[in-house]
């Protein structure tokens, strides 16, 4: 900086050097600010993060037409999802396994005109729903079994959100919901025992406008919301500090709606490994679908493996067997 100021005022003449030396010194605020300036660390990366599609869950395996809402229980380890329908005096709540496989049903003596906004809260064991109107929030509380019983109301005016479009909870019971008005992330940590009379409330602005979709991932600590309009995937620290920003266009998704991490779906990975799911509503071409995203960079073969032609030889459809295997994790050979 010392070497750059003397090489722009070098002169032999005192009238220039007073005419330079202001420039240099603005020269220098300008650095100085702009190192300070905010920049994405995603245009710092050589690579981009790594997003990739592990499989899709589609209508001829959970029977879901228009899957909106989505959230997971880990003391079931299922799924719980609400489609996109016409608004009724109750809701239908579906419960598939990691295997997309139907385990029960459930209804909410209520009527959910935006589904999306549903987040389990694996602490105090309860289902978070916002029906509609942004100054309620229901309360299903979640038995030993997965059976949902109880539905308390909740008066959330004094929280300040207006347009939810997405909600989660980290595993501290701490609600976030996603407010797509001056788009910002409501974050809502309950007082003793979970009250959410007692609740502190905090907002957290976000730049990203018309989001939908919010999830958090326990792995990291961190929280992603989606941007449609965008096809873009934001990954933000619990500040709001944007750290990645991942492409979903090359996925092409029908209609984005919850987002939730679980367990991931293939039985060969850790247990402890958590894949992103999106609920993607239906469109006027397709079905809707659940679409399971590892955001975990595939492991590459080590150094040096030799790469060798192969052959088709035959492909079994183990779907068509009598005790169908729809979706096989994993393979072995038995000598015998």
């Amino acid at each position: 900086m010392k070497q750059r100021g003397q090489g722009f005022s070098f002169s032999n003449s005192g009238s220039k050097k007073k005419i330079i030396q202001p420039i240099v010194v603005i020269l220098l605020l300008t650095l100085l600010f702009a190192s300070f300036a905010w920049v994405p660390i995603t245009s710092a990366q050589d690579n981009p993060p790594s997003i990739w599609r592990v499989q899709s869950l589609e209508n001829e395996r959970t029977g879901l037409t228009n899957p909106v809402g989505l959230a997971f229980s880990s003391r079931t380890g299922s799924f719980q999802v609400l489609e996109g329908k016409s608004a009724s005096a109750a809701a239908e709540l579906i419960r598939l396994n990691r295997f997309a496989e139907r385990a029960g049903t459930a209804r909410i003596a209520a009527s959910l005109r935006n589904p999306i906004n549903m987040a389990h809260d694996q602490r105090y064991h309860r289902l978070l729903l916002i029906p509609g109107a942004s100054d309620q929030l229901l309360e299903v509380r979640e038995g030993t079994g997965g059976n949902l019983s109880g539905l308390s109301h909740h008066n959330i005016e004094s929280w300040g959100v207006q347009q939810p479009q997405g909600m989660t909870v980290d595993q501290d019971g701490n609600l976030y919901i996603l407010d797509a008005s001056q788009p910002g992330v409501v974050r809502v940590a309950p007082g003793a025992g979970g009250s959410l009379e007692n609740a502190t409330i905090n907002r957290l602005p976000l730049r990203q406008a018309l989001p939908r979709g919010i999830a958090f991932d326990a792995t990291t600590g961190h929280l992603h919301v989606m941007v449609p309009a965008e096809q873009k995937l934001y990954e933000l620290s619990q500040a709001g500090e944007i750290l990645f920003v991942r492409d979903l266009a090359p996925f092409d998704l029908n209609d984005p709606q919850g987002l939730v991490f679980a367990p991931s779906g293939d039985q060969t990975d850790d247990p402890s490994q958590l894949s992103l799911f999106v609920a993607d509503g239906a469109s006027q071409e397709a079905s809707g679908q659940i679409v399971e995203f590892s955001l975990v960079e595939p492991a590459a073969l080590p150094p040096g493996t030799v790469l060798l032609p192969a052959t088709l030889v035959r492909t079994i459809d183990t779907s068509v067997w009598n005790h169908p295997s729809p979706d096989p994790g994993g393979i072995e050979y038995l000598a015998a």
